[in-house]
């Protein structure tokens, strides 16, 4: 954990970036796609076993978070989530997508060596096994 916090926080901004979480996941030699979504999406997404980590922006004074997405209850009312906050949070859709779009609705994908968005995720990953495509 603390050699991926080495790759990723960046002390100036108290964070990270989409990028930088793309490059880290290349550097474990899995794949990644920095993508926008929706809710349907996301439903792909955790059907096809990639949970995506979403960044939620604020309309405070803060940057927003990044979140991984793990679940959706059945009817899509509430979104599963997990931060450096809480695990396994549910929080209503309504707010999770206020807050996504203040986000700019960006996701970013890490997922195994060789896996081939089709068509169906509206996806093809930018990063297949760490090498860029």
């Amino acid at each position: 954990r603390d050699a991926l916090m080495l790759l990723v926080y960046v002390p100036s901004i108290h964070g990270t970036t989409h990028e930088l979480i793309a490059e880290a996941a290349m550097e474990y030699e899995l794949g990644a796609r920095i993508t926008t979504g929706d809710i349907v999406n996301l439903f792909k997404w955790l059907s096809s076993g990639v949970p995506p980590i979403v960044f939620l922006g604020s309309g405070g004074t803060q940057n927003g978070h990044f979140v991984v997405v793990t679940g959706l209850n059945r009817d899509w009312s509430q979104v599963r989530i997990h931060s450096g906050q809480s695990e396994n949070a549910w929080v209503g859709t309504r707010e999770f997508l206020e807050a996504w779009d203040a986000g700019n609705y960006t996701a970013v994908l890490v997922f195994k060596p060789g896996i081939m968005w089709h068509d169906t995720l509206g996806e093809r990953p930018t990063v297949e096994g760490g090498v860029k495509l």
